[in-house]
Order: C-alpha cells, then structure tokens, then sequence
C-alpha cells in the first residue's frame, strides 16, 4: 500500500484482469515510469514526510551537497527542514562547507551541532562560530559536542553552556596537550551538573577526572541527567556521583578503577538499570566484584568487558546463576567477556556451568568459550559477541551454548597469521566496515575468505604486510562498494614486483579505480620523485590521499597536485615541512597556486600546516 501511495498507483480494471493484484501494479508502475519525463528520477515521487525521514540519517552537508539547487521542490525542502545536524568533526570537502556557507541557513532549524579541531576536517571551531556565531543556537538546539583545542577554549564553551533553553545531550572530548586545573575541572562539573537544568545525556571522554575536590562543599542542587558516560572512574566517584544525581539512570564506564570496594555511604542506588564497564584498569576479585553489584538491585541490563581475571569464579555458569537470582531478580540483559589464564583449564566443565535451565531457557543467555590451546589463554563471553573490533583467533579450540556464534555487532576484524586452517566456516562476518590483514598464508582464495566475511561489503580494508596477488586483485574486482585501501609503499610494490605481468596489469586497472588511499612509507628514510610519480601512476583517478611518514621534500606536494587531477583532499605526515614555522599563511597559499600550474586558485582551496603536518582540500 505505501509504495502505492508513493508512486500514485490505484487499483483499476484493465486487459489483464487475470493476473493477480501485484502484477496489475506492476504493469501500470511500468507505464507511468514509461510516461515520466527522463529528468525526473523515481526518487522524486517519494511524498515529502518520507524524504525528510531519510533526512535524519544524514549530516547536513550530505543533505545539501545532494540536493541543492536540484528543483524547486527540494530547495524549499533545504530551507524549512528543521532537525539538521551540523557536523564538522569528519573530512568535509571544501566545496561541501562553501555549500553550508551559501545557503541561509535558518540556524533555528539546527538541532544538533558537532564542533571540532581535527586536523582532517577542513574548518576548526573558531571559523564555524565565525560563520554560526553560538548565541544563535541558544533556544532549539538539543545536542551539542566539541572537542577544544586547548584549556582556555573548553572554558570558553563551557561558560556558556546555561544559555541554552532546550539541551538534552553533552559531549566533551579532550585531546589536550595539558590537563586543565583541579579548580577548572570543579568550575566545569559544577556547570555541567547544576546549571544545565533540560540535560540528560552526558559524555565526558577525557583522561582526566571529572572528580577532583570531591570533598570540599557542594551545593544543595543535584543534577537531573538520566544517562553518563566517563572515560575513567573509580568507586568513590561513581558514590559521588549518585548521591548527587535525582534520577541516575544509565552510566557506561570505559575505564574502572574499582580495585577495592568497602560500602561507605549510606545511600542505596534506587534509579539505576543500566550499568556498562568497558574495561577493568585494576586486579578486582570476583568477592570484590560481587559486592559492589550486590547494592545495584534495579539493575536490567550489566554489561563487562575487558576484565582479565586468574580465578575460576569468574568463569563459573553456577555462580553467576545463584547471584543473579539473589542480587540482580530483575536482570534483563547480560553481556559479558572475560580473559581467563590457565593452561589446564577445561572447556567443557566451564560450558558446562552455562547450560542449565536458567541460562538456556528461562534467561536465553548463551555463551561461548575460545580455547588458545598452545598459549593457555580463555575468553569467554555472551553471544551475540559484544565488542565491535575483533582480532580473530588461530589455532582456537571453541565450544559453545549457541547453535551459531553471532557476530552481527562486529565492526572491525583484524587478521593476524591466518592459515586456510584457522577459517572457522560456521563464523561469518556480515556487517564489517573494515577488515584489517596481517600475514594470511599465501594458499587462501577469495572465495574461502569472502564465505565467511562478505568482503564485497567492506569500506576500508588496511594491509599491514605483503599479500598474494591474486587476493589482493580479487578484493579490489569484486567489491561493490567505494573501497578505501591503506597500505605500504614497499609492501604494494613487492606485491607488484611477484605478480606476473597479465596479473600485475590486471590489478593496476583495478589501482585506477581507487578513490580514497592511506599509504605508509614505513622504512623508506627519504620520499623520491621516483616513488611520487609512481603511486600517481597506479593511482591516477584518486580522490583522498593521506601520506605516513618519511616525507621530507615540500616539492612533491607540487607534483602530486598537478599529476593526481581528481585530488579533493590530501594529507601528509613528512619529517619536516620546509618554512613551515616561518612563512606566514600568504606566502604558502601564493607557492602552491604558483606551483600548481593553474589547478588552484585564491578561492578553489583550504590548507594547514603545522611542524609534523600538512593537509590540503581542493574545491
């Protein structure tokens, strides 16, 4: 019915009556496409309620690079859609944010706003609210990160944080070379905490504590945020935090420090239910651990990861089920991964624990357990597997509860030194983004690798060491998607250097079509004409070039932008960047249009540098 709607098809009686419903549909779908004028795509027949659905899961400058100046339509669409996410934390291209800057955007209809200074993306924070001064987002903006340069522009951006009326979510990421001060980080709490009364999500993903003068005296408000995440706290913290919180309900931890635990307030954890640890930075034993999670009653959903432990406990179904049962009646999900070192441990005692009824049937939690025999080391976790980046195992020994180890949640697979052997048929990857390859014996096809990872849909594949030939030209041809590859320079050109020359003209028409590439000159001591020359060659039609190491000549920056002619954006990490101290921003910009040979302009390009890099974005 709604592809109907949307494509303004009814029932109606014709010369095939005899067909059944579908098939009238179709035919006259076929019709009206038939009819339809060729510049008018299918798309357009979408109503505008499902476009600015679509609209939601892309960022603004995606949104308006697409469809700007496509018809009249879609330009009102641009100027009243009123949930754009404003993002400048990624590599956005320079003719993307001209776009931004052209179009009056009605700041009112920003609902999420993402400010930052990485060194990839082609503006930094002081230029967006040059462009978007802040005052301008105070009454509808819901959800604000920035990640600041330095201590002064953290506390510039967190002294104004009380000025917005409708704020749901925070996050603050730190990359400073210096911590701010103990009297900072309490000015800063005290602001985040008590002064932002609409907040509810808060993310801070700093090294730093967010705790520090615990102890002196606080003030008599509590926070009304639901939902924490902390890069690092310990258990008088997490205390802290809950006797000062209305309604704490959700905290992720990437980093706990709770090595010790003795319950000192008397105050009881009424509100919360969710509860994740990412990693243990601490010895904590299983007692330890037990009582902790013991006053955490309300508890639906407990999530532990990264907890490395040498007691058995930890690994035992039974007891796990018995406090459960006792502590935690109300537990809906559990997800857990332990690291366990025992070289005589068995396998088969310890899934054993997780099979009762209570596991299987009641919960329908199920575990598995990967044995590395030879090294002596277990990890045991909950299916499906709960991390995103997995470094597959060789040599494994694996037995499971589960009838197919799901791993759906991962992400990022690493293989390091895998043999045809150590392909486990029943795993297959089906959501990778990004496959990682370390030394896989030369004997492996792309078939006995595409059946259990679905290589053709993978963004980013990284190549750490030499790879067969024939693999690497097979991963190229098959890929469905626009593939970003990074490898080193010596290891692509002994790759090049053993193939055959059918095989080795073959995967160079297949270089051509690469549009993003990380290459490192790991080893090489100084870049050469040679070697620029060559990657432009093999990679002609390339979009995005970022460059690692042994960089050292500012002359080959000309000749990559006058050979590569689809150059959008380029990066490069040299060993020293000639005047790039003492020449001021003019006189580089003057060099590369001199050196460029017409391919810039004052007005086609954006370029930073600093001591140790060098980043380019061409319009």
């Amino acid at each position: 019915m709604l592809l109907r709607q949307c494509f303004g098809i009814n029932d109606s009686n014709n010369d095939h009556e005899d067909e059944n419903t579908l098939n009238c549909n179709v035919y006259h779908l076929a019709r009206r496409l038939r009819r339809t004028k060729p510049n008018i795509s299918i798309f357009e027949f979408l109503p505008n309620e499902l476009i600015l659905n679509l609209f939601e899961y892309l960022y603004c400058d995606d949104i308006i690079y697409a469809f700007n100046n496509l018809n009249y339509r879609f330009q009102l669409l641009l100027y009243t859609y009123e949930y754009y996410h404003l993002n400048f934390d990624q590599i956005i291209m320079k003719s993307k944010f001209n776009l931004i800057e052209n179009l009056p955007l009605n700041i009112q209809h920003v609902k999420s706003l993402t400010l930052s200074n990485n060194v990839y993306s082609s503006t930094n924070i002081e230029q967006c609210l040059l462009k978007y001064p802040i005052e301008l987002f105070y009454i509808r903006l819901q959800s604000l990160s920035f990640i600041p340069r330095d201590t002064d522009q953290l506390l510039y951006l967190i002294l104004l944080l009380p000025n917005f009326q409708q704020l749901k979510y925070l996050l603050i990421s730190q990359k400073l070379c210096t911590n701010p001060s103990d009297n900072i980080i309490k000015q800063i709490r005290d602001i985040i905490l008590f002064e932002i009364k609409t907040l509810k999500y808060f993310t801070w993903d700093n090294e730093s504590s967010f705790f520090t003068r615990m102890n002196e005296a606080m003030p008599i408000e509590k926070s009304t945020i639901e939902y924490y995440e902390f890069r690092r706290m310990n258990i008088d913290e997490f205390e802290w935090l809950n006797f000062h919180t209305i309604d704490m309900k959700s905290i992720h931890i990437y980093a706990a420090f709770f090595y010790s635990y003795s319950y000192q307030q008397q105050q009881a954890f009424e509100t919360l239910t969710c509860m994740k640890i990412d990693e243990f930075r601490e010895p904590m034993n299983f007692q330890n651990l037990f009582k902790f999670l013991s006053f955490l009653t309300l508890l639906k959903q407990l999530e532990i990861k990264g907890l490395y432990c040498e007691e058995n406990m930890y690994t035992d179904g039974h007891r796990w089920e018995n406090f459960i049962q006792e502590y935690l009646p109300q537990l809906k999900i559990f997800k857990f991964f332990f690291t366990r070192w025992d070289r005589h441990i068995n396998i088969e005692v310890v899934i054993a624990s997780f099979m009762t009824n209570f596991w299987l049937i009641e919960k329908k939690w199920f575990v598995t357990c990967d044995h590395k025999v030879n090294e002596g080391i277990l990890y045991i976790y909950t299916v499906p597997y709960m991390k995103n980046k997995l470094k597959y195992l060789t040599s494994c020994q694996r037995i499971s509860t589960a009838k197919i180890n799901d791993t759906s949640n991962i992400r990022q697979l690493i293989l390091h030194e895998i043999k045809t052997k150590d392909i486990i048929l029943k795993d297959h990857f089906t959501n990778l983004q990004s496959l990682e390859i370390w030394k896989i014996s030369d004997d492996i096809t792309y078939d006995q690798l595409n059946r259990f990872l679905n290589i053709s849909s993978i963004k980013n594949i990284v190549f750490r060491s030499r790879i067969n030939s024939n693999l690497f030209y097979d991963i190229l041809k098959y890929n469905t998607t626009q593939i970003s590859i990074e490898i080193g320079y010596n290891n692509l050109i002994e790759m090049l250097r053993r193939a055959t020359s059918h095989n080795r003209r073959q995967i160079i028409v297949e270089l051509k079509k690469i549009k993003q590439l990380g290459i490192d000159f790991w080893c090489v001591k100084e870049l050469t004409e040679k070697q620029i020359r060559k990657i432009c060659y093999l990679f002609s039609n390339i979009e995005q070039l970022i460059i690692k190491r042994a960089f050292k000549s500012n002359e080959l920056i000309s000749l990559l932008i006058r050979k590569l002619k689809h150059l959008s954006f380029l990066s490069i990490n040299y060993s020293k960047f000639a005047a790039s101290t003492e020449t001021n921003n003019s006189d580089i910009r003057q060099w590369l249009i001199d050196q460029s040979r017409t391919k810039l302009n004052e007005n086609n390009f954006i370029c930073k540098w600093s001591e140790e890099q060098f980043d380019l974005w061409i319009d």
